[in-house]
């Protein structure tokens, strides 16, 4: 991710117009360690891949699959994280391989075995109840799409910077 960083975390999903997580805070993921004094603000320290982010509606965005890697590292609640997948994959904003790659360092916490992204996946869209888990479980097995990531639509919701 550039130097100047991006939107994340929940911020990222109401970016994308995703899910039901509020937007409470403006998240945004830095390369380097910074602070602010604005409470509605929280700044997050991480090295982004050059497939964990992407621009959306002109904006510096972590790729849907990082974010969804970014809440339940977080500790949000699993069943949202878990529609927020669905939602995800049914929109063909990014494939099912790279969802459980980016919530594989989860497992542990879920009773699964190491670095089982595929294992996770399932739980996570079984949780709300998909009815699409078994060919999402399947799609994440067979790897990546033969076009790679898929980029959102543009119908997605646009933010504006200055609710920043």
């Amino acid at each position: 991710m550039p130097a100047q960083g991006g939107v994340s975390h929940r911020s990222a999903a109401s970016v994308y117009g995703l899910g039901e997580l509020p937007a409470d805070l403006h998240e945004f993921t830095l390369p380097e360690r910074r602070q602010t004094e604005r409470p509605t603000v929280r700044i997050h320290r991480r090295s982004l891949g050059p497939n964990e982010w992407q621009r959306h509606s002109g904006l510096l965005v972590t790729s849907p699959s990082r974010t969804v890697g970014d809440l339940i590292a977080g500790y949000e609640d699993p069943e949202a994280v878990g529609r927020l997948i669905g939602e995800i994959l049914r929109k063909g904003y990014d494939s099912a391989t790279a969802v459980a790659q980016a919530i594989s360092p989860a497992v542990a916490r879920f009773g699964l075995k190491s670095r089982d992204g595929i294992a996770l996946l399932r739980r996570l869209l079984e949780m709300p109840g998909d009815p699409d888990v078994a060919a999402w479980v399947a799609s994440a097995e067979s790897g990546p799409p033969a076009e790679g990531r898929h980029t959102p639509s543009r119908s997605a919701r646009a933010v504006r910077v200055s609710e920043f």
